[in-house]
């Protein structure tokens, strides 16, 4: 599916610059278990530009140097991806 593959290469790319292993490891053991809901979350009418704007929110405020920014953006970003029914249990 277009979108899932830069989508992914933007959380590596964010998970590098975090210099965190904890981090690196996390991703490393969850980037196929979420795989699915990625799919399905760049599936839905209008997500994958909101995505894309909630990676250009996350990429300025870590080009900028401001985590707290990037915390909160990166928050806001995955608590959007993962409004999808799969996790919700129903369709």
């Amino acid at each position: 599916m277009a979108g899932v593959g830069g989508d992914e290469a933007f959380h590596g790319a964010v998970t590098r610059a975090a210099h965190s292993g904890l981090l690196a490891r996390m991703m490393g053991v969850i980037s196929e278990l979420i795989k699915e809901t990625r799919i399905e979350s760049l599936s839905q009418p209008g997500r994958p530009l909101d995505s894309v704007a909630g990676h250009r929110r996350v990429a300025d405020a870590i080009a900028a140097g401001d985590s707290a920014t990037a915390a909160d953006a990166m928050h806001d970003h995955v608590t959007m991806v993962s409004d999808v029914a799969l996790l919700r249990g129903h369709p």
